[in-house]
């Protein structure tokens, strides 16, 4: 025996559309009729759900991609300011001016023994003599020879900026003037206040 339904030539045949048949099978609930084979087909509710799992996933795969741009639609980047700060420019500052003080010439230091101005006279030379030279030094031209009891007057160092009295080739040198008009150097060694004049009265006639 077969497992074939038995053709029955009495029996009505049914009328299937071609392209609609799948659909009826899927949707015919009905129990097959007895010695008929029951006809395949997926269930109404599973096709349901399959169409709505391929909605949903081509709706989050539409947001997370979205359509293509078009390029005239394509955002332009905004420039973004950038701000720069402008520094102050520095004023230019006043140069102070320099006021030259007034230079004093070298006075005598405390610890000198004459001051300029003093009357001085020639001592201590054992009746040699001393040198009066044209420069406080000793290698300096010598101008004459004094003696003990000459009187000189202490001048001021011809150099105003430099320290007076002169210390060289270890003496200490003094700018003179002498009575007969003669200028020159000489050292401390031999010179000593000169004695206070005292103005002799003239007697009465």
């Amino acid at each position: 025996m077969s497992d074939r339904p038995e053709n029955n030539p009495n029996e009505p045949r049914e009328n299937y559309s071609g392209k609609m048949e799948w659909l009826y099978d899927t949707m015919d609930q009905t129990p097959p009729k007895a010695g008929k084979r029951p006809r395949r087909g997926f269930p109404c509710g599973t096709l349901i759900l399959l169409f709505v799992g391929v909605a949903v996933i081509a709706a989050v795969l539409w947001m997370l991609i979205g359509p293509p741009l078009r390029a005239n639609e394509m955002p332009t980047p905004t420039a973004t300011a950038t701000a720069t700060l402008a520094m102050p420019t520095p004023l230019p500052s006043a140069t102070p001016r320099l006021i030259p003080s007034p230079t004093a010439s070298p006075a005598a230091t405390a610890e000198s023994a004459f001051a300029v101005g003093d009357r001085v006279v020639i001592s201590g030379t054992s009746s040699q003599g001393v040198r009066i030279r044209a420069g406080a030094g000793v290698d300096f031209l010598t101008q004459g020879i004094y003696y003990d009891g000459d009187a000189f007057f202490v001048l001021p160092n011809s150099d105003p900026q430099a320290s007076y009295p002169v210390e060289n080739d270890g003496y200490v040198w003094w700018r003179l003037r002498a009575a007969d008009g003669l200028i020159g150097w000489t050292v401390e060694e031999f010179l000593d206040r000169a004695p206070l004049l005292v103005e002799t009265p003239t007697p009465a006639s």
